[in-house]
């Protein structure tokens, strides 16, 4: 397996935006949480994409890309230890991170989902977000590698 895909990455393949190459070169083999995938088919479903989410998701699994239906109950503790860290240290935020990361921003829970998602598999995650950059900085670091594409 290739990395731990976060939504914006999987949108950043579908709608062909920036990184979408490099999203291209890491699908086969790389896991994709349904929290994710549930926010890939709410975001396609709200702009008209042209392929239904059955199909745009059957199309995922043909790339080899493998859909994680299960979100243990240590994932959800580590994620919510995460949301809860990333919210208590946004005051140590600084001008130059929120210009880096294009704004100040906690980890959400699907944020922090996909994180301790990536942390169980032991895979680098794979984002749009360049938030997370941040926070993993400010919190001592993930377990995993952050990759942001953009």
């Amino acid at each position: 397996m290739s990395h731990v895909l976060d939504a914006g990455v999987v949108l950043a393949f579908v709608l062909g935006e920036s990184g979408a190459d490099q999203v291209m070169a890491e699908l086969d083999g790389s896991v994709l949480p349904t929290v994710a995938l549930t926010e890939v088919c709410r975001r396609t479903e709200q702009i008209g994409y042209r392929r239904t989410t059955a199909q745009l998701t059957a199309d995922l699994a043909a790339l080899g890309v493998v859909i994680d239906e299960t979100l243990t109950s240590t994932d959800a503790q580590r994620a919510a230890a995460l949301r809860q860290s990333s919210y208590r240290l946004r005051s140590q935020w600084t001008d130059q991170d929120r210009n880096d990361a294009g704004g100040m921003s906690t980890l959400s829970t699907a944020d922090a989902q996909v994180i301790a998602v990536a942390e169980r598999h032991g895979l680098p995650v794979m984002t749009t977000d360049r938030a997370w950059l941040v926070v993993e900085r400010l919190t001592g670091g993930f377990r995993v590698k952050v990759v942001c594409i953009r």
